[in-house]
């Protein structure tokens, strides 16, 4: 309320209660972080080891929307989506002031659902449009080889609701 008086722009209760819940984690530790309605959903989504969509990281590398990585077997790597590609337009968009988070949002869909990408190529003189069919993408969490006789390495890549089973079947 203190804060709501003295302020000179009106702001929302909840995005208030959302930054203290922030700040109050922040010092705890660097693993504690608030996740709001709807990235709590986004985190459910991908702890849960699969999803419907291209399979690829994106991040965003000087200033524009860039494929970190395709994931073997899934619809950007059989496609032939390659790390560093720029992803120019997702459907008719530009991606020049998209977040992450926003072409996430477009890129993942129902499995079976198709949608069109534009990438620039190092290389390539001309724009590469693709459309791709979603599937669902499941995240391995877990690698496992024998090394020699009965010695396995199991790494575990990340911590998900499937990493358990994933670590009794490797």
């Amino acid at each position: 309320a203190h804060i709501q008086q003295g302020h000179l722009e009106s702001l929302e209760p909840k995005e208030l209660m959302y930054g203290a819940i922030r700040g109050m984690l922040r010092t705890l530790d660097p693993y504690s972080q608030f996740f709001d309605p709807e990235n709590y959903a986004d985190f459910r989504t991908e702890s849960r080891g699969a999803y419907g969509g291209l399979g690829m990281a994106i991040g965003i590398r000087q200033d524009r929307l860039t494929v970190v990585s395709p994931f073997k077997g899934t619809p950007a790597y059989d496609a032939g989506v390659e790390s560093g590609d720029i992803i120019n337009r997702i459907e008719d968009e530009s991606t020049a002031t998209m977040t992450v988070d926003d072409a996430v949002e477009r890129l993942r869909g129902e499995p079976g659902t198709q949608v069109t990408i534009t990438l620039l190529r190092e290389g390539e003189n001309e724009p590469l449009e693709m459309t791709l069919t979603r599937d669902v993408i499941r995240f391995h969490s877990v690698e496992s080889k024998v090394l020699k006789g009965d010695i396995a390495y199991i790494r575990i890549n990340q911590f998900r609701d499937t990493t358990a089973a994933d670590v009794d079947q490797a």
